[in-house]
């Protein structure tokens, strides 16, 4: 009382499980801040608590949103525990899309990114999600694609590839 006092979060950090657990719950609350500073009536978000971060689920190589929840996988397969920075992000971001009213898909592939650019202020996306690699991401912010009426971007039609399209036009901004 009186004092100040220092609170860490895992501070040995030794163990997989326990490391993805504080990450999610670190890193989903600096999106929520991080949007809430922004906006304070942004939808559902300042009113939302308890809710659904999982970690730590039996697959690899991925995380996903599925409308109520947030969901990460183990380290296998050659890929890390994906419940870190802005893979978190990255989801939360399609919970942010969601609740504002609009469509997923690339749009909703694209914001997801969006927002680990805006947090980290890094065009590498996901930094370390394949087990040995942590120099290079999944996709990358700093990138030329540009818009085809045909194939949606020429960085490709896989939603993930098309939703490159924003991410690297926000880079761009930044």
């Amino acid at each position: 009382p009186g004092a100040q006092g220092n609170f860490f979060h895992n501070f040995a950090n030794l163990d997989e499980y326990n490391r993805a657990e504080v990450n999610a719950y670190v890193e989903s609350n600096v999106v929520r801040d991080y949007v809430l500073a922004i906006n304070p009536t942004f939808p559902t978000i300042g009113e939302q608590t308890n809710w659904p971060v999982n970690v730590n689920l039996n697959d690899s190589c991925n995380a996903y949103y599925d409308y109520s929840s947030i969901n990460f996988y183990n380290n296998a397969g050659g890929c890390n525990n994906t419940a870190f920075s802005v893979i978190v992000h990255h989801e939360y971001g399609h919970h942010l899309v969601a609740v504002a009213g609009s469509g997923q898909g690339a749009y909703g592939e694209g914001m997801g990114d969006v927002m680990g650019v805006l947090i980290t202020g890094d065009a590498e996306l996901a930094r370390g999600f394949y087990t040995g690699n942590c120099s290079s991401g999944i996709r990358n912010a700093d990138n030329n694609c540009q818009y085809s009426e045909t194939n949606c971007s020429s960085c490709g039609s896989e939603i993930h590839s098309c939703g490159q399209l924003i991410s690297g036009c926000i880079w761009d901004m930044l």
